[in-house]
């Protein structure tokens, strides 16, 4: 699996909302952030995707995708699932 810097900061910053946080405690989080580093490969970006997402914040997704690149994102996001 791969991961990016950017999708590790969405991922801290959506474990802090408050209707998340009730249900799950920091030493979760902080074992998931420990299994992500032994076990997911980090890359850098390369260069920004263009695509017509309305969400423009998950475009480095689709970066990411093509940097490595990838035969499939796992994604329950509804803009990229219409992608194809």
């Amino acid at each position: 699996m791969y991961v990016c810097k950017e999708l590790i900061g969405e991922y801290k910053a959506v474990v802090q909302r408050p209707k998340l946080k009730k249900y799950i405690r920091e030493k979760d989080v902080l074992d998931t952030l420990e299994l992500m580093s032994l076990y997911c490969f980090c890359v850098d970006i390369e260069k920004p995707a263009v695509s017509p997402i309305r969400d423009v914040k998950d475009l480095y997704l689709l970066s990411l995708a093509d940097t490595i690149p990838a035969d499939y994102i796992i994604s329950g996001d509804k803009d990229l699932l219409v992608l194809s």
